[in-house]
């Protein structure tokens, strides 16, 4: 009998210690309010070098020592800056339909290749709203229609299709979500993401930035995530409603210009102001 009580007893408490862990998971949502406005700051700066060939080997000198990772002078630095206001309209179980509207990304080059300055191409048509499920996937609403004139694309002489604003708007949209898992997770739980930065040609970036994402911690309601593998740095993110708070990157992608592969380096940072 006394082995049954104890067997027994054992079992409900691994039983009560398997549900504490399942307590222990997340599953994060986007769930904002209607009415909601949040506006952030973003900033990306990105410096580029050559590749050295290595150097040549000096006549009837000891062989030149060839290091990959050695870069020459020739190189360039990039910095985008832009606001994004966003203002949630309607909201419901399924999902929420919001407005986004980033400012023209603002862009400094040393040496000007000729994107220095405000980039009216960037404007995104006012008439456009996002539709965000849940698990952060966006669809653009009124994307078939022609793409609306204003004063800057105008001055600019340039104009994005109606496609390209979709594009453009959801890849803004994304870099506030690209950290989100699929499925719960708990402390110290991994998985991958990919960031996909706006202004990529400019920015001398070929590909997204990939890498791995943690759950480190969780208190007062926020969640932190470390990021590393092809960046490093940190995410913070309101548990109640899936916003992003904070974004704080390096990342180290590969590139390639015409002359040869490049190292670059680069900082992402984003950060809720209201």
């Amino acid at each position: 009998m006394r082995f049954h009580v104890l067997f027994g007893s054992a079992l409900m408490m691994g039983l009560l210690a398997a549900a504490a862990c399942a307590d222990d998971k997340i599953t994060f949502k986007i769930h904002l309010s209607k009415g909601t406005e949040y506006k952030t700051a973003s900033r990306v700066s990105v410096e580029s070098r050559m590749r050295s060939a290595g150097a040549a080997a000096t006549p009837g000198g000891p062989a030149a020592s060839v290091d990959p990772s050695a870069t020459v002078g020739m190189g360039s630095s990039t910095t985008a800056q832009w606001e994004t206001a966003c203002k949630i309209e309607q909201a419901d179980a399924d999902g929420q339909t919001l407005r986004l509207a980033p400012s023209p990304i603002r862009i400094k080059q040393v040496p000007d290749m000729g994107y220095s300055g405000r980039n009216p191409a960037d404007v995104i048509d006012p008439s456009l709203r996002l539709k965000v499920d849940v698990q952060g996937n966006a669809s653009v609403l009124g994307a078939e229609a022609p793409p609306a004139q204003n004063a800057d694309a105008a001055q600019g002489g340039r104009t994005m299709t109606p496609k390209q604003q979709a594009e453009q708007l959801k890849k803004h949209f994304a870099l506030a979500t690209f950290w989100m898992p699929k499925q719960a997770v708990g402390i110290g739980d991994e998985w991958d993401v990919v960031m996909r930065l706006p202004m990529e040609d400019v920015l001398s970036l070929s590909a997204p930035v990939a890498g791995k994402c943690k759950l480190a911690s969780r208190a007062d309601g926020v969640a932190r995530m470390d990021i590393s593998g092809g960046a490093n740095g940190s995410v913070t993110v309101d548990e109640k409603t899936g916003w992003m708070l904070t974004c704080d990157v390096t990342f180290r992608p590969s590139a390639e210009a015409v002359g040869g592969p490049m190292q670059v380096t680069g900082r992402f940072i984003q950060k809720t102001v209201k």
